[in-house]
């Protein structure tokens, strides 16, 4: 087998700490990242340092080649039958994985040579654990218990499945049923990490020391280590933190602060397991919450909030609990967590044993796969959510989201494995000579009495998008009547098949994750709704708008309301390409808007909107670079309103900046914020309203 050029695994991490621009992490929460181009070069994200970037999905490749490699040169090199594949593979993924996320890890599985393997849930496999330690005592031990939740928190993710019971009357052994899955929450132990490492940059700040890149990483790195000696136990009273100088100053420079242990503790346990309600939810419109750069984190970082949301959408309240992954480890959070629960419950639930909380997802594999064998107790699963076919287009869409009238159960959650689920009587007309989209939803808590074909009506908060499926052209082809129809594969795989009803025209659906050259949304469209790009006449009544303010017939303020009128739609819907052309477009046209202050002013605003966030379509990093050649001119300019709006096109890009350039932003930010001298008379004074602009723009800085 081939080397690869990649370091992997422990080693990696910490370099990865001394070179930030060439570390690929989190790479399983990548893989479910919605509106990430999974299948693209894009990982280490927004790195400038290296040249050939590698997917989500390389990325659990080069995972799953480095253990084949592992296992080859140790275990599997005594003799043939021990060699990796010819073993049976059991691959774990967090049980909130949706189905493209799943299916990119099986594509990962096959492109790293595997053939043949089975996915579990890691909330799963931790049952499973439970199951094959206690054998003899398990019958004992789970009599009157009708539901157990899994709460599975490791370093980066947060997991919760219910396991229910059934006692039936005859059986020696219960039989096991995974009931429910929760959501992908990027709450884990690098963000309590996260969030001790800024108190204590606070600290260090409070007295006047600023953090130079080496010394925050280091800050981190004791963080990690106090965070798990002060939950533990093990450390009480003052902690220090110490950071070494910088350059020539390694000694002199040298600084500490100290922090109490128990205002750590309070910090930790309160932020991230608050005691709440049973009835309270997420905050899901708060800004604060921790997580990496890049990922779609949780804004919410209250674990308990969370899980009390998961509980009251499936009616459960579990009379057992399981506690697994690295962060539970912790007595002190086990006991928040546990409290918790018996607040909500008006008694105590039953505690499941966990002597090993980080391998015990690796050890139930292994027992899965006796199970896989016929040998030992099989937990029922199925399919973990109700899969749903878009139908009609809601008033709401746009052209970069489609939003439907309705939804058509296409695979009900609880699904068996290797049987075709048909939806009686439903067809659909499809023109082959043009491409054509089918959006699928899904949902972890369906209404009750799901069937195939049930139509409902569209919930946006309660039915998540999938990818789109897309059906390509072909030549020649004209309308034709499908059926579509579902399939859930033993391995986990999902497919989704588009079968003509008296014809022979066949094809398996599969999910359009977009490329580097595309965006991943819009790439085709619904029956009966198609993108329509600004056309040529439009683009001459654009130029002609912006001769007129150029030339003072119509005042600057007015040319959005203006490029309204010529696209026919107001802003909010125009879609990612048309943004993009209408930036090329103002770009061509820089001289005219430099001509003055007004006009430089409602250029910034253009630039800005049209190319929000900074990525995510083909040329998006040339144009990016176009705009950053300005940061280094001085204007002269005193008006607020245009270090505003120049703050402003900044802060709405700020997410296609590299780490690198949003470094060098951060370091213009903060002298202005925090002054350490009296402003001279001549440097230009700052408003409030700037300050505001300046700090919503730190605030976009990962």
């Amino acid at each position: 087998m081939a080397e690869t050029p990649h370091i992997v695994g422990a080693y990696a991490r910490e370099l990865g700490f001394e070179v930030p621009g060439r570390f690929v992490h989190s790479s399983k929460s990548w893989l479910c990242h919605p509106r990430a181009e999974r299948q693209s070069p894009i990982l280490p994200w927004q790195s400038e340092v290296v040249a050939g970037k590698i997917s989500p999905v390389q990325a659990a490749t080069e995972f799953l080649r480095y253990m084949m490699r592992l296992w080859d040169s140790t275990i599997g090199n005594r003799d043939e039958s021990s060699a990796f594949l010819r073993q049976k593979i059991i691959v774990t993924v967090p049980a909130s994985f949706d189905p493209s996320a799943r299916n990119l890890t099986l594509e990962a599985i096959e492109k790293a040579g595997i053939t043949s393997v089975s996915l579990i849930e890691e909330p799963q496999a931790a049952f499973y654990d439970y199951l094959q330690r206690n054998p003899r005592t398990m019958v004992a031990e789970l009599k009157g218990i009708d539901t157990v939740l899994v709460v599975d928190i490791g370093g980066g993710t947060t997991d919760f499945s219910l396991i229910k019971i059934d006692w039936a009357t005859g059986r020696e052994h219960p039989e096991f049923t995974r009931l429910a899955v929760g959501p992908h929450l990027l709450i884990g132990g690098d963000n309590l990490d996260l969030a001790l490492a800024r108190c204590a940059e606070a600290e260090f700040k409070h007295r006047g020391r600023k953090l130079a890149g080496k010394q925050w990483l280091s800050l981190l790195n004791q963080s990690h280590v106090i965070k798990e000696k002060v939950l533990s136990g093990e450390q009480s009273g003052a902690v220090n933190f110490t950071l070494s100088g910088a350059g020539s100053k390694v000694l002199a420079g040298a600084a500490k602060v100290s922090i109490d242990s128990d205002k750590i503790r309070q910090l930790l346990v309160d932020g991230f397991f608050p005691v709440v309600e049973a009835n309270d939810k997420p905050d899901e419109d708060s800004s604060l919450g921790l997580s990496e750069a890049g990922l779609p984190f949780t804004r919410d970082a209250g674990v308990t909030r969370h899980l009390a949301a998961f509980l009251r959408d499936n009616e459960v309240n579990p009379d057992a609990v399981l506690f697994n992954g690295g962060t539970m480890k912790a007595d002190c959070l086990r006991e928040r967590l546990f409290d918790v629960l018996s607040l909500w419950r008006g008694r105590a639930p039953a505690v499941l044993e966990n002597p090993h909380p980080t391998l015990a997802v690796a050890a139930g594999a292994a027992y899965y796969g006796l199970v896989s064998l016929g040998f030992g107790q099989r937990i029922q699963s199925g399919n973990p959510v109700s899969i749903y076919l878009g139908i009609g287009t809601a008033k709401s869409s746009t052209t970069t989201r489609h939003v439907p009238d309705q939804l058509l159960c296409l695979l009900p959650k609880g699904s068996e494995a290797e049987k075709d689920y048909h939806m009686a009587d439903k067809t659909f007309g499809i023109d082959l000579s043009r491409d054509s989209a089918f959006y699928l939803f899904y949902t972890p808590a369906p209404p009750k009495a799901e069937e195939p074909g049930r139509l409902i009506r569209f919930n946006s908060k309660k039915y998540l998008p999938l990818p789109p499926c897309i059906v390509k052209a072909r030549t020649g082809k004209g309308e034709k009547q499908v059926e579509i129809y579902a399939r859930l594969r033993e391995t986990g795989y999902l497919q989704v098949f588009c079968e003509e009803t008296s014809g022979s025209f066949s094809q398996e659906l599969r999910f359009d994750l977009g490329d580097s050259e595309k965006s991943s949304k819009g790439a085709a469209e619904a029956p009966g709704k198609r993108r329509v790009p600004i056309t040529s006449t439009q683009l001459k009544q654009i130029a002609k708008l912006l001769n007129q303010a150029f030339s003072g017939t119509v005042e600057f303020n007015s040319v959005f309301k203006g490029l309204e009128e010529i696209l026919g739609s107001p802003r909010s819907n125009w879609d990612a390409e048309m943004l993009r052309q209408l930036f090329d477009l103002f770009g061509e046209h820089e001289k005219e808007f430099r001509a003055t202050q007004e006009s430089l002013v409602i250029w910034f605003r253009l630039l800005g909107f049209c190319l929000r966030p900074g990525y995510g379509v083909a040329g998006d990093v040339a144009r990016v670079d176009s705009i950053w050649q300005m940061i280094d001119e001085e204007f002269t300019y005193d008006n607020p309103e245009f270090w505003s709006d120049w703050w402003i096109m900044w802060k709405r890009i700020a997410p296609g900046l590299s780490i690198e350039r949003q470094e060098a932003l951060k370091s213009r930010i903060e002298p202005i914020l925090f002054q350490t001298r009296r402003r001279d008379k001549k440097e230009r004074a700052v408003g409030q309203h700037e300050r505001n602009q300046l700090w919503r723009l730190l605030g976009h800085l990962e």
